[in-house]
């Protein structure tokens, strides 16, 4: 038999695990995550592409977490020093910035409405997600703008301000670099 990419892909993960030691993880769940989450809850669709739509997401969600483990896991080694709650109000600054990419966003406004230093801000995103928080909001806005200009019939001024970039000019040369 003939093992699919996802097969394939899960074997590789799965197969340092011990079998004698079972292996659990009960660590923070990626703020990424959720995208998928939201993907699988709204999808209605019980065609080939829903069930793609599901088979993507799944595959994201499981890739996404496992990323995510990874960086804690090498962040652990290094003493990257942080409390829960930190890490907690940093993933709610993700999420914020999730749902407000269209909005004027920058260090000192985060770090005052979530209660972090500009420096632990920067740290715990390079330490959450491997980017500082600037490169995080550029990605997540690139990343609406291809949904968007995928599945809308906006033009790209209209994705441009749509997803927060106030130059046409910068969204277009950002998302051909991109």
């Amino acid at each position: 038999k003939r093992k699919t990419l996802m097969e394939t892909a899960l074997h590789d993960i799965t197969s340092s695990i011990s079998k004698e030691k079972p292996f659990s993880y009960y660590g923070e769940i990626s703020p990424l995550t959720s995208k998928y989450a939201t993907i699988l809850i709204d999808n209605r669709r019980s065609d080939a592409v829903g069930k793609l739509l599901v088979k993507g997401a799944v595959v994201n969600t499981l890739a996404s977490q496992v990323e995510h483990h990874d960086i804690i896991k090498a962040d652990d080694r290094t003493g990257f020093a942080t409390s829960k709650t930190e890490i907690l109000r940093i993933s709610q600054v993700a999420e914020h910035i999730a749902e407000n990419i269209d909005q004027s966003l920058n260090i000192d406004q985060l770090s005052k409405k979530f209660g972090l230093s500009p420096k632990k801000l920067q740290t715990g995103f390079r330490h959450l997600f491997g980017k500082s928080p600037g490169n995080f909001i550029t990605h997540l806005r690139l990343e609406k703008g291809k949904e968007l200009i995928q599945h809308t019939d906006l033009t790209i001024s209209e994705v441009c301000y749509k997803v927060g970039f106030s130059s046409r000019s910068y969204f277009s040369r950002s998302f051909y670099e991109r």
